[in-house]
Formats: C-alpha cells, structure tokens, sequence
C-alpha cells in the first residue's frame, strides 16, 4: 500500500510538528526510508554568515532532514548568530526561540547528531565567554585558597558529597574560603543546597541532585571557580563536572603517551588518559599504541617514523571522552600537529548536556568498564597554572561544515602568535634605541 507512488511514508514528527505550527511541512524532510536524517524538525534562520557559506550549509542542512529560511517565520526552531544583537535576535529570545552559535550546527554535523543546544545558547554560550573564559588552574592545592577571594559564592550552598574524601587541613581552609567567597557548606544534602560536589557522575547522590536540579560539579571545578573569581557552568570544561564511574570500553587496550604539551595542560591530558581507562605511557616503551603530540620537533614523534605508534592532537582525546567512545583517529581533525600552538588550545573542549543526562538514569546508562589502572591521580603537591586560551571571534567565523578541521583555526592561531612576537620584538628594538639615543 505504502509503495503506491501517490502515497508518502513519514515519521510521526511530521505530525507532531504539523500540530505544533498549524501547517504541513514537506513530507521530504520527514521520510523514515532516508538514512540519518537527525535534523528532522529543525528549521534554522542564520545570521553573521555570509551568503556563499549560507548555501553551502543549506544542502548539508537539508541533507540530513533540515531546513533553512532566509526570514523569521512561525517555524523557526533555531536562530543561528554570532552577534547577540538586533530585531530578529530580540525577537527570539523574547518568544524563547533558541539564539545558539553556529558551532552548534558544525557540532551536530561533525558527529551526526542533533546536540542539545543549551551549551551554544545565548544570552550565555558555555562554550564561548569572551570576558569569563574557562581558565584552569592546577588540581587542587592550598595555594588555590588564598585571601584574595571576591564574592564569587555569594548566596551558593554547598554540600560535599560522601565520596569527597579530602584531608582535614585542605577541607578546613577551602571551607573558610568558601565562606570568604559568600557561600556557606551544609553537613547534610537539603533542598536549600545549590552546589552538590561529587567525585562521580550516576551515584545515588548525583541522581539525587540531578532530579532536583541542583549544580553539579567536581571538586576541581569548586578550586577553579575560586580561582577564577567568577562562576561558570561545570559544563564548561571536561574535568569540572564528576567523572564517570569506570573507562570508556575499548580504550582498556590503548598505552598512551603525550609530547609537546607542557604544565596544566600536560596533566590535565595524562588525567583524561586515565579516567578514559587507558594506561598513561610517559616512556613510550615497547607497549605504546598512542601518542598525542603537540609539536613534531619533539623526540617522541621521531620515533613514532620508526614504529606502529597512531599520533594524533589533544582533540582526539578530550572528544573521545565528551563522547564516551573511542573516535577515529584518521580523521584530519585530529591528526594535524601544529607547532607550539596545540598546547595553549587544551581544555577547550566542553561538555553535553544530553550525553550527562544519560548517565543519570539506569536504564540509558553508557557502558564502562572498572579502569585496571590506578584511577586516583591527584598529587597534593603539583604547582602552577595555566590559562587556556578563549576562543577569537574570527574562529567562530570560520564555520568549519563541510570540512570541520582544526588545521584552519590553528594555522591562523600559530600565524597570531608569530605576528604579536614579531611586533614585541620591534617594539623592544625602538626601544633600545631611544634609549642609547638619550645616553
């Protein structure tokens, strides 16, 4: 019967969206016989593009169930922009139309998906805060908790979960600033409590806070938000919200090693190495599968010319964490190696709101395997910290659709870094002259 030439097949979102609107859409962008058709339903507006990238973007949209209009219309599900201005923003965010950035379109594509879109929304992106990036300091310490702490707590309530087990004098002195920052600590989970503190995501007291919407964040995200001096979501950063409860099945059989990444972000990737359930290989002996490099002036990556060892970018590791499954490490974007810029990129990688939200119910729970590898990797003593880098507006330009590759955006980056050190270098040469000038 359905084979009839006169008669269209669709899914029951054709439906529901018809109810919603008042009108039908094409039943094309609803067939349940088209493979991957994720933007079934949305139907995008995009602003602070230009035209030529627009129609691109369009047959990849459509491609995959979508659709475009060139003006706002009672359909719209998405307003895409990078400038949080004018009518047709205002017009959005005052009927709660979601305003994302275009790296929610590009995300979605990437991985085939169509993403939550509260991480890319304005008024707040999570995912680019140009005067609140998500800076990381080193794993908590006591120089963490200095005196010098603005009211960036103020009002919150916070509770430590009981699988936070942190020594007494570390445990008494972030309590005080705590109280310095304008929060308070409560002994017992309440529903006046704001900020649930947890090692690990899916426990009964991460369910718990989840289903009453409660902040949930990692005991580094608390010593980061205090350094900081400001709050952002634990979202923001992959370590800041609690860590699954074992490794990502397949990465048991991974070594890994790391090269041309130095300080923070160096421990910061040998942790994700760890939490992912891979072993951490800093000889890169005989058992080495992986290195993520940074730099290919390093002796590591020489080596790897000489054995079966995959190289790839920091990129590949903290996506295949974001994702919670081990990712292709043939695609370019993980197998560009810049030069001396990969390092400041690290960290950048944020987390999705629906991919937690499946680890809070014990029936969509993802697979994890119980890491063979030592999963405690806090060290007391580690010092320093590093700022990552926030994104430039020229990058969130750069709407890599078709071919989202880190290779432009870090060219571009590397090209910044040459300019600025070439224009300090002359600057101080003026200077010195001046000043033999004067003498």
């Amino acid at each position: 019967m359905l084979n009839q030439p006169n008669i269209q097949s669709v899914t029951p979102l054709w439906v529901e969206v018809a109810v919603n609107n008042g009108f039908v859409h094409n039943p094309k962008y609803y067939s349940p016989c088209k493979p991957n058709q994720f933007l079934s339903g949305v139907v995008l507006t995009i602003l602070d593009v230009p035209e030529l990238d627009v129609q691109l973007i369009s047959n990849e949209i459509k491609k995959y169930g979508g659709q475009i209009r060139n003006d706002l219309t009672e359909d719209i599900t998405h307003l895409i922009c990078i400038d949080p201005r004018g009518a047709q923003y205002k017009h959005c965010i005052d009927h709660r139309i979601p305003v994302v950035l275009p790296q929610w379109l590009d995300d979605s594509l990437r991985w085939m998906e169509k993403l939550d879109s509260r991480a890319y929304q304005f008024p707040t992106p999570i995912v680019y805060n140009p005067t609140k990036p998500p800076t990381l300091f080193s794993y908590p310490t006591l120089e963490h908790l200095t005196n010098n702490i603005g009211q960036t707590l103020i009002d919150q309530i916070i509770y430590f979960g009981t699988e936070i087990h942190i020594k007494d004098d570390f445990k008494s002195r972030l309590v005080q600033s705590i109280k310095r920052a304008g929060g308070t600590v409560s002994t017992e989970y309440n529903p006046q409590v704001t900020i649930v503190i947890l090692k690990y995501r899916s426990t009964p007291e991460a369910i718990q806070a989840f289903e009453d919407r409660k902040w949930i964040a990692s005991l580094w995200w608390l010593t980061n938000t205090l350094a900081r001096e400001y709050m952002l979501s634990p979202l923001s950063t992959l370590l800041d919200y609690p860590l699954p409860p074992g490794g990502i099945p397949g990465m048991e059989h991974l070594s890994i090693s790391i090269t041309g990444y130095k300080n923070i972000a160096r421990d910061f990737l040998r942790r994700l190495i760890i939490h992912t359930g891979a072993v951490f290989n800093p000889l890169m002996d005989s058992n080495a599968t992986h290195l993520i490099c940074g730099s290919k002036k390093s002796e590591k990556y020489k080596e790897t010319c000489h054995r079966d060892i995959k190289v790839v970018n920091h990129l590949w590791l903290e996506e295949t964490f974001m994702l919670w499954k081990v990712l292709d490490c043939r695609n370019e974007r993980y197998s560009y190696i810049g030069e001396d810029v990969l390092n400041q990129m690290v960290g950048r990688t944020h987390l999705l709101q629906n991919k937690l939200d499946l680890w809070m119910n014990p029936q969509t729970m993802p697979d994890y395997l119980k890491s063979k590898h030592a999963y405690e990797v806090i060290n007391m003593d580690e010092k320093g910290s590093v700022d990552i880098v926030k994104p430039r507006k020229a990058a969130l330009k750069a709407i890599r659709v078709l071919n989202s590759i880190v290779m432009p955006d870090a060219n571009a980056y590397e090209k910044e870094l040459r300019s600025a050190h070439s224009s300090s270098k002359k600057n101080a040469d003026i200077a010195s002259q001046r000043k033999k000038q004067k003498t």
